[in-house]
């Protein structure tokens, strides 16, 4: 749907709140995750608290209007199982595991069951844009690994996995996406170097699940936000276009060891960086084991099943694997639930939520996502309430 820049008089008039301004300070941080600011506690671990104790304070002082929705039951649900799985494992890393979901569950339905209005939608909208900023400038400063090209992102002393690094730009490269297919934005060609930047510097890491996560959704959006034949094939040309551009001048830039990871003869020599013997060993050990695929062996169990495998990489680097060895189909149903509620509850309201999530899920193949911050963001952005949705004309 083409979408116009102008905005009703009303809307210019609405008050920004407190709790806006407290979620856009939270999605600030959430690429300075890696920064360490008290005895190894992260700046963001220290904003989430500022945040949700905060919010858990306004909802005592005044009244708040509150919406509870599909994404918030589901997960719920899911975390009650989670740790209800702590019966069956009670190993550090379950605990630990569990409890920073729990903490970010917190966070979501403080951030998320506040009903916020059409201009605040706007300054949250802009905030992620921002933080796509802050990720292109780190990315383009910071330095490559000893004994390796792939760039990893530093920040003082703190290093960010480039997997996790390019699931912050699923968000903000669909915002950009948004502004494109918006009829009567002036600064289209801005946008559009920032699509280009942000995909450079996913090459640039060498994350290939990376990269799927951002292609993938951002050509969902840029087909399914466009109305009419014509304006598709103007899309899906100008797409076209654009990576013929990209492939033959920025491309030959990185360097060959970066390049050939993305090559299907290398994922098919190194199967997949090892993923697919993990899988297929976790795979087996749930199909032996009746109680296993119904229940799983407990959060934290893949680790031990690789260890004794002889892995040296201790996760499914799938989620979907992941899920299952740790929690049975209970758990894969469950979760499956959570992402298709994400999905079916923006379908036409919030295309860039739902463009997100199908992102997520393209992360989830080759990524665990329990805590993984950049999923967590998407549940969040897909779980959030607005009053009504923006009138414009086409």
């Amino acid at each position: 749907m083409e979408n116009t820049i102008l905005l009703p008089d009303k809307v210019k008039k609405e008050r920004i709140g407190i709790a806006c301004l407290l979620s856009c300070l939270y999605f600030l941080c959430m690429p300075l995750n890696i920064v360490s600011v008290l005895q190894g506690v992260s700046l963001l671990k220290l904003v989430s608290i500022l945040v949700g104790g905060i919010l858990i304070i306004m909802l005592f002082m005044r009244e708040n209007k509150l919406s509870f929705n599909s994404v918030h039951f589901f997960f719920f649900l899911y975390m009650i199982y989670s740790f209800a799985g702590l019966l069956i494992s009670r190993s550090d890393y379950a605990v630990d595991t569990v409890k920073g979901m729990f903490e970010t569950f917190i966070v979501i339905i403080l951030i998320s069951s506040k009903i916020y209005n059409q201009r605040e939608k706007r300054v949250i909208e802009w905030t992620w844009l921002i933080v796509g900023l802050i990720c292109i400038v780190l990315g383009l400063t910071s330095k490559v690994v000893i004994g390796e090209d792939r760039t990893t992102i530093t920040i003082l002393n703190g290093q960010e996995d480039p997997n996790q690094f390019c699931g912050y730009f699923i968000i903000p490269i669909l915002y950009a996406w948004e502004r494109i297919t918006r009829k009567g934005e002036k600064f289209k060609w801005i946008y559009a170097g920032y699509i280009v930047a942000i995909i450079f510097i996913a090459f640039k890491t060498g994350s290939r699940g990376g990269l799927l996560a951002i292609l993938i959704p951002s050509v969902f959006y840029a087909i399914m936000a466009t109305r009419g034949i014509k304006s598709k094939v103007i899309i899906v040309f100008s797409m076209a276009v654009g990576t013929l551009i990209f492939a033959t001048v920025l491309f030959p830039m990185l360097p060959t060891t970066v390049t050939e990871r993305f090559s299907v003869a290398q994922v098919q020599e190194d199967k997949g960086s090892g993923r697919f013997d993990v899988w297929q060993v976790l795979l087996t050990e749930v199909s032996q084991d009746k109680r296993a695929k119904v229940f799983g062996f407990g959060i934290g169990s893949t680790q031990d099943i690789l260890s004794d495998a002889g892995f040296i990489a201790l996760y499914a680097h799938n989620q979907w694997i992941q899920v299952l060895t740790d929690q049975g189909s209970i758990g894969v149903l469950l979760f499956f639930l959570l992402i298709f509620s994400s999905i079916l509850r923006n379908y036409k309201k919030n295309m860039v939520a739902c463009a997100a999530v199908i992102g997520v899920i393209a992360l989830s193949m080759s990524l665990t996502l329990y805590v993984f911050k950049p999923f967590l963001d998407v549940l969040l952005i897909a779980a959030m309430t607005y009053e009504g949705e923006l009138k414009y004309e086409s």
